[in-house]
């Protein structure tokens, strides 16, 4: 007969992998949340989140990536530079003074599918960026003498996929995002536009409304 000693052992080699299954159990149970993919992206039996055609949107305050996702990041004070550049471009009505945040020609030419995309660059992006600067700078003359507190992403992010005349390869976009300042005691938001994920660094795709 075993002694209880070695009973004991041999009971807990047994209930220590059934505890370690259900911890890790529990971890993914209370992991960060994945809404389903948009209506317009569309979905086929028996394809991942991250399959052609599906569009995957991942809200940003859910604390860190499901496993096999990545989600794009930049220092804050990298785009806090570039976003007081942006405020002073809207006081101005100079785009000029924040080509950093619009979306550099080298991206479009090599990540998108479209013909002739020098010239779909300066026609979707360079100059209608440029416009979108003036336009701003005269619906909100009130940023003239604010200051600048942040240039906010949108609630979430989502995955656009590859697709003719489109992003050659998945892209991340975060839509609606805000730019904050402050006058006086006054915080205001002011509505700019979705920026899109190049390299590891967002820029404008669309600017402003």
């Amino acid at each position: 007969m075993d002694s209880p000693l070695l009973l004991r052992t041999r009971l807990l080699s047994c209930v220590r992998p059934a505890l370690a299954c259900l911890s890790l159990a529990s971890l993914v149970a209370c992991g960060p949340k994945v809404r389903p993919p948009t209506s317009d992206a569309g979905t086929d039996a028996g394809k991942g989140p991250l399959d052609a055609g599906s569009s995957v949107i991942i809200v940003l305050d859910a604390g860190a990536a499901p496993a096999g996702l990545s989600l794009p990041s930049e220092p804050a004070d990298s785009l806090g530079k570039r976003g007081m550049n942006l405020l002073e471009a809207v006081r101005t009505g100079n785009g000029d003074m924040a080509l950093d945040l619009a979306l550099p020609k080298e991206a479009f030419l090599l990540g998108r599918d479209v013909p002739d995309p020098l010239r779909q660059w300066e026609k979707q992006v360079h100059e209608p960026y440029l416009r979108s600067i003036e336009r701003l700078a005269k619906r909100h003359p009130e940023v003239g003498e604010a200051k600048f507190v942040a240039l906010e992403p949108g609630k979430s992010i989502t995955q656009v996929p590859a697709k003719h005349k489109g992003w050659k390869r998945p892209v991340w976009k975060s839509r609606n995002c805000t730019l904050v300042v402050m006058k006086g005691s006054r915080t205001m938001k002011i509505p700019v536009g979705d920026m899109v994920n190049w390299k590891g660094v967002w820029y404008f795709e669309h600017l402003g409304r």
